[in-house]
């Protein structure tokens, strides 16, 4: 039963109705949290963060995300794609405003989920260094071949 509302909302937010797919979700969410189904909860909070993303409310749609990634973590899965949101909303929004904004948010999350998220993934200023120089798409290629990069590997 929860799962179809998930799908049905999957359908609304396919077709750009927010407002209809939220409704959904969150009906859905209310059944998984009384019946206790952590999988399909963090699936359902994945569908809200895109809910709230595109409606444009990014401290809501962080919280979504966190309780996606905390409640994956908290049954040993890999993250889903809210990672992948979360650095997107932290690229779009600037790093500064965005530590202030999930500190804000994280310090709303359940106790019992906090301790599966780990914020300095998401906070940390670290800039990967490029080592080699940059090829261009009109150096020789680097494997030798006497060709331009473009038109050997750097299809």
């Amino acid at each position: 039963c929860a799962s179809n509302l998930n799908n049905i909302g999957n359908i609304f937010l396919d077709k750009g109705q927010f407002k209809d797919a939220l409704k959904y979700y969150q009906k859905s969410l209310e059944l998984e949290e009384k019946m206790g189904q952590r999988m399909a909860l963090a699936t359902t909070h994945y569908n809200l963060g895109i809910v709230f993303l595109n409606l444009r409310n990014n401290s809501v749609s962080i919280v979504h995300f966190l309780k996606s990634i905390a409640l994956r973590s908290q049954m040993d899965l890999p993250p889903n794609k809210s990672v992948d949101q979360v650095i997107k909303i932290r690229s779009q929004i600037g790093s500064q405003k965005f530590k202030e904004l999930v500190a804000i948010v994280f310090n709303s999350l359940p106790e019992d989920l906090k301790r599966f998220i780990k914020l300095e993934e998401y906070t940390s200023d670290t800039t990967a260094h490029r080592v080699a120089p940059k090829i261009g798409r009109n150096d020789p290629c680097p494997c030798g071949s006497g060709r331009k990069y473009k038109k050997c590997h750097g299809k």
